[in-house]
């Protein structure tokens, strides 16, 4: 991994948080080193989909490529898609969890808080709390937006594996290929969308570094 995308990874691990990756019930040590782990883990897995969604809309132009010869091209596809299958159950299932181990976790913050006697500090922690969720949310809205965007990928995908593999000659490859192209486009957004949520990591990392509310305790 490279010093920048560390940098981003570390950044967004104190910036969130992220007490779910390790259980709300851990201790601090504990909690630190599940999210280091946690993240460095998710961070390589993003960029494995990212490669392997690319893998793909390559396949998919060899196809197009190759209309008098298309079966090598074909096999090379299934492979590609075969081989993305994992990490996107992977990814989208990270998405999932994420949402559940999240709501249990500020669920028992705000539980915490309500045991603060002192209303000021009450206040102020609760205040705290919110910029943390807040922070939260918006990169768990984003991540579904990679679900979703996966989501209509891998269908056309699967679409095409099986209407080429019951045609897979000059002509219907022709008449896929607008299919193919839109797949392609599906393909190019779902990159997009990836970026985004790291690029937002990255944001949210350079506002905590330069002042923004830390993360609770």
């Amino acid at each position: 991994m490279s010093k920048c995308r560390l940098c981003v990874v570390l950044g967004l691990v104190a910036l969130l948080g992220v007490p779910f990756l390790a259980g709300c019930g851990s201790t601090g040590i504990e909690r630190t080193e599940a999210k280091f782990a946690s993240m460095g883990q998710l961070q390589a897995e993003m960029n494995a989909s990212k490669k392997g969604v690319m893998d793909v809309n390559s396949a998919l132009d060899g196809v197009v490529a190759s209309p008098s010869d298309p079966k090598s091209a074909y096999q090379n596809l299934v492979t590609q898609v075969t081989a993305l299958e994992a990490q996107r159950e992977i990814v989208c299932s990270r998405v999932d969890a994420l949402k559940v181990k999240a709501n249990e976790c500020f669920f028992a913050w705000s539980a915490d808080l309500d045991k603060i006697q002192d209303p000021d500090l009450r206040l102020g922690a609760e205040e705290r709390k919110t910029q943390s969720k807040a922070r939260f949310d918006k990169i768990r809205m984003m991540s579904q937006d990679v679900k979703s965007s996966y989501d209509s990928y891998w269908q056309n995908l699967q679409d095409l594996k099986m209407a080429l593999g019951n045609d897979l000659n000059a002509e219907g490859i022709a008449k896929c290929t607008p299919t193919i192209n839109t797949t392609k486009e599906l393909g190019t957004k779902l990159l997009s969308d990836i970026d985004k949520v790291s690029a937002e990591f990255g944001a949210q990392a350079a506002a905590k570094a330069a002042g923004a509310a830390p993360e609770p305790k």
